[in-house]
């Protein structure tokens, strides 16, 4: 039996979760759309609701030739559309309504959201909060995450969870509120292999003080978090999308194979080919959980001056 983050999810005839997707390029090249249906029909294969600052929305039309971008002005403007949209792409602001909203919820769980935003203290809860409430969510960090990137691996797989969410959702109710920051944050950086400086910069600390952070709280180290991360995401390609190794470590970027699975043999002790013999994703996952159950009974490390 599949487990529930591999089943299939059917989406205009397109079987999402386990299909070999098309090559994914980094950068902003024009996403390419699905091929048209029959009829001849001249209508956009590919309708895209966003809520978003001008700018990036302008940016959005310019990378998705012949699509329909539309940029709505209000929530009920989103409801009426969501229906024929491929993907919504939205800023936290109105995706903090919507998880209050009941008919908007409904809405979210039936169409692939992007939730694009800068890693916060707000968008920290908002993650936690559709990590629970959305089946159909991918998250993009602002001065991260390239959103054309974002884009198009979710329109080829739409139906699929992220795993950055599947992380969040496992550890995050174990550790204290302030400590959930760089959790949050290593759950998304580990799609690509990332520096401690950049893990820093993208929780806006010190990488002395997001040491210290994590320190404090008994939560393994910086290198370790993304080290745990980059392997469930590595491995969720390899097992769950069935990429092929090397494609996982170019888009993870390694410069080969061989590289990405010496680097994941590091951090948890078996490469992926091993893993997925022994339990795949869903035991590297618990044993994910594992690292951070012990700690509920931890209280927090007496406050010396931050650096």
């Amino acid at each position: 039996m599949l487990c529930p983050w591999q089943q299939p999810q059917m989406r205009d005839g397109y079987t999402h979760a386990g299909e070999r997707a098309r090559r994914v390029g980094r950068g902003s090249a024009p996403i390419p759309l699905r091929p048209g249906g029959g009829g001849g029909m001249s209508h956009p294969e590919r309708v895209l609701v966003t809520w978003l600052p001008p700018d990036e929305d302008r940016w959005l039309r310019r990378v998705v030739p012949g699509a329909e971008v539309i940029r709505c002005q209000n929530q009920q403007m989103i409801i009426d559309l969501a229906d024929r949209a491929d993907v919504l792409i939205l800023d936290p602001l109105l995706a903090r309504s919507w998880l209050h909203d009941d008919g908007s919820r409904r809405v979210l769980g039936g169409t692939p959201v992007i939730l694009r935003g800068a890693l916060d203290e707000a968008f920290v809860r908002l993650v936690s909060e559709c990590s629970r409430s959305l089946s159909h969510c991918f998250v993009s960090l602002r001065q991260f995450d390239d959103l054309a990137s974002d884009l198009k691996h979710v329109l080829d797989h739409g139906g699929a969870a992220d795993p950055a969410l599947l992380l969040v959702d496992m550890v995050v109710p174990l550790v204290p509120t302030e400590a959930q920051l760089p959790l949050v944050g290593a759950a998304v950086l580990g799609r690509r292999r990332t520096r401690l400086p950049a893990f820093a910069r993208c929780c806006s600390l010190s990488p002395r003080a997001l040491e210290y952070r994590l320190e404090r709280y008994s939560l393994p180290h910086a290198g370790k978090l993304l080290g745990w991360s980059l392997s469930l995401h590595a491995l969720w390609r390899h097992e769950v999308l069935d990429w092929p190794l090397k494609r996982c470590a170019t888009t993870a970027a390694f410069s080969e194979s061989g590289s990405l699975s010496a680097y994941i043999g590091r951090h948890v002790q078996h490469r992926p080919h091993a893993m997925r013999e022994s339990g795949g994703f869903g035991q590297l996952l618990a044993r994910w959980g594992a690292l951070f159950e012990c700690r509920l009974e931890c209280p927090p490390r007496p406050p010396v001056t931050a650096p």
